[in-house]
């Protein structure tokens, strides 16, 4: 099956079919009706970038995600991101087929000390309301990080990574500098 996501004006739009032609053609009758500019050639590699994404049952372990979001996260420095934010990065993170569920029992186990972690974090950082359950033990496939951590941080706050490591983001990404869900905050 052939698919593309994207997420314009902060709604999630799915387009698939049995062909990439198909698709395509979707993906045009919906950026013309939008009023979006795209790249054939552009939409195309996006399509087969995006069709090739294959779910797999991974799970990771507390510490994995935690080194992962530690590594990337000056955590102790800047505030939260707004609201607004933290529920649009959760949107594009729960869309994404790159996102997995953490390992372990949430209640008690490896769910459980995330999510005490991370409202150490969020505390410290002055984040005030809940993270969004759809992203609460998830944790991001592309870098290894714990997505509570991720969409509650400043982009400044944000390790940074090299042009071409950034650009093998999937285009939705709102951490990918050239995708449309990019922001500064």
């Amino acid at each position: 099956m052939n698919k593309y996501t994207v997420v314009h004006n902060g709604q999630l739009h799915r387009f698939d079919g049995p062909t990439r032609q198909v698709v395509f053609e979707k993906v045009v009758e919906f950026m013309k009706k939008s009023n979006i500019n795209y790249s054939a050639d552009d939409l195309l590699k996006a399509i087969d970038r995006q069709s090739g994404f294959v779910l797999k049952p991974k799970s990771i372990g507390f510490n994995d995600a935690m080194s992962g979001a530690l590594a990337l996260i000056k955590f102790t420095a800047g505030k939260s991101t707004s609201a607004t934010e933290i529920l649009r990065r959760s949107a594009i993170c729960a869309a994404c087929p790159l996102s997995s569920q953490v390992g372990g029992c949430f209640s008690c186990g490896v769910g459980g000390r995330i999510a005490k972690a991370v409202n150490a974090i969020r505390a410290k950082k002055g984040s005030t309301i809940p993270i969004p359950a759809e992203v609460k033990s998830r944790f991001c496939g592309f870098c290894k990080c714990a997505l509570p951590m991720m969409v509650v941080t400043r982009i400044e706050d944000f390790h940074s990574e090299t042009p071409e490591v950034n650009q093998t983001r999937p285009d939705n990404c709102w951490l990918k500098t050239t995708s449309t869900n990019f922001s500064n905050e």
